[in-house]
């Protein structure tokens, strides 16, 4: 005799609470329409090969369906860190900035990629020289503010 789909209980189980806690496991649905929804945890990459068993089950055992979860790596977008602001005196000379990459997106980048930075009044200050290539975790940018020029940031 089968069991109803409307009485049947589902629950969920992880092996790998490091990739998926128990939290992150959704169950939905109900009757015949039953959903299961996984969150892995970010920037956690994970194949896995279940060997499943299939046959008769012993007596008094509920079925089990369990399934194979692959989570694939991502191609996060490369992020530079923040950069403090930044005071340079008139006529200074050249201000060299550290610059450090995400470590993350050093490690998922499928190519390597570039930095550029423009300058927001090149009367002040010319576009910087960036000195990064990737997939380095530490670069530069040369700032040369013009010769006699000052300004005052806006206000908010």
């Amino acid at each position: 005799m089968e069991t109803a789909a409307a009485s049947l209980t589902v629950s969920a189980a992880s092996t790998n609470a490091a990739l998926v806690p128990l939290a992150n496991v959704v169950l939905g649905g109900s009757g015949a329409n039953r959903t299961v929804t996984v969150y892995p945890r970010a920037q956690r990459v994970w194949r896995h090969v279940d060997h499943r068993h299939r046959g008769a089950m012993p007596p008094r055992t509920s079925p089990q369906a369990s399934f194979v979860l692959s989570v694939l790596p991502v191609n996060d977008p490369p992020t530079i860190d923040a950069v403090n602001d930044i005071t340079i005196a008139e006529d200074s000379v050249t201000t060299i900035v550290n610059l450090s990459a995400s470590a993350v997106a050093r490690s998922t980048s499928p190519s390597p990629f570039g930095v550029q930075a423009t300058s927001g009044n090149a009367s002040l200050l010319p576009d910087p020289a960036v000195n990064y290539a990737s997939p380095a975790a530490s670069g530069t940018l040369s700032l040369t503010p013009v010769t006699n020029a000052t300004a005052r940031p806006p206000l908010p």
